[in-house]
């Protein structure tokens, strides 16, 4: 058996219940005190069992609960054979595990309220009230109450929406939300239904920022926030941000290894080829004939030998679609000189 004392203050009565690793064992009435700065003590008597165990204090008035300063934990004795005396709280039911909603819109991410790090004292991570995504949702359970989630990644940025899963009885709980400290709007999380188990979801359309970014949730009314579940952020349809399908890698057109042939200049100036000229073609001077036949007085022809021929060069340009060139004229070549006649030797007849 152990106590387990607590020192307390509030301005009217609060009762609360308390869990030993998810396992009610009491409750404690927290009497009203006289005013928030005095400060009371109240002890329940309950087994304790061995090791470390979590203790939960839970609110049960919609009050809320004290102002709770500390816990003192004192052995009394061995295990009690019998109940307590006291009248047991209410059974706080194991969550039956659901699956994650289908985040809106196609390409969706959902970030789970009850896994923030930084939360309001007098908000609460919570289980009791079924229906919820994950492992439970965060009670806001008062007027400037928050819940602030890290790591929400804006994608590329652009315009996004921010869709809150919640649960709102008796009234609407607006809250005002910021982005990296920077106010975005405010979302009203309307009424829900009559009992806590009743979600739905409200929605805000705003400029995401790219990278990872905080987002926060602020109650701003006396009634306070809601039970916030989730936050699913999504993009807006047409405006490719943040979470558009991966930009497909670039197809890369094959390049050809053939070079790309360069374009071909036209010159308007003459050709120049370098194959040499070619050489005017001679005729053979003749030779005297020498006759075997016995000799005549009639003399071997003294007709000259016809004079060499030029050949003439061609005036056609080298290429067709290339303008000929002038040329200059040929200059007429001078007669070939008349050659005397030439008198072969008589030859006596054996």
């Amino acid at each position: 058996l152990c106590d387990l004392t607590f020192q307390y203050a509030g301005t009217s009565d609060r009762r609360s219940t308390v869990t030993f690793d998810g396992k009610a064992v009491g409750t404690l009435d927290f009497k009203q005190t006289d005013s928030w700065t005095d400060y009371q003590k109240e002890t329940i008597q309950v087994d304790c069992p061995a090791g470390e165990i979590t203790v939960r204090v839970t609110a049960d008035t919609s009050n809320g609960g004290p102002n709770l300063d500390y816990m003192n934990v004192a052995s009394v004795g061995p295990p009690s054979t019998s109940p307590p005396t006291f009248a047991p709280g209410p059974t706080i039911p194991t969550p039956t595990p659901t699956s994650r909603p289908t985040p809106s819109g196609d390409n969706g991410v959902l970030y789970e309220a009850e896994d923030s790090t930084n939360i309001s004292a007098d908000s609460e991570a919570k289980s009791n009230n079924l229906g919820y995504t994950g492992t439970g949702y965060v009670d806001m359970g008062n007027k400037n109450a928050y819940v602030e989630i890290s790591n929400v990644d804006g994608g590329v940025g652009g315009r996004c929406t921010f869709t809150f899963r919640y649960s709102a009885r008796k009234n609407d709980r607006p809250c005002e939300i910021k982005m990296n400290g920077e106010y975005k709007g405010t979302v009203n999380f309307p009424i829900t239904g009559t009992e806590w188990t009743d979600y739905s979801t409200d929605s805000l359309e705003l400029d995401c920022v790219p990278g990872l970014n905080s987002v926060l949730v602020t109650a701003t009314t006396d009634g306070g926030g809601p039970n916030l579940d989730n936050l699913v952020v999504s993009s807006v349809s047409g405006t490719g941000a943040p979470f558009a399908a991966p930009i497909a890698a670039p197809t890369n057109t094959p390049v050809s290894s053939s070079p790309t042939p360069e374009p071909t200049s036209i010159s308007t100036s003459p050709p120049v080829s370098s194959a040499p000229a070619s050489a005017p073609t001679l005729a053979p001077v003749g030779e005297p004939t020498i006759s075997t036949s016995p000799p005549t007085s009639a003399p071997v022809s003294s007709a000259p030998t016809s004079a060499p021929t030029r050949a003439p060069v061609s005036s056609a340009p080298t290429e067709a679609s290339t303008p000929a060139p002038t040329l200059e004229p040929t200059k007429a070549q001078p007669n070939p000189p008349t050659l005397a006649p030439v008198t072969g030797p008589t030859i006596p007849t054996p």
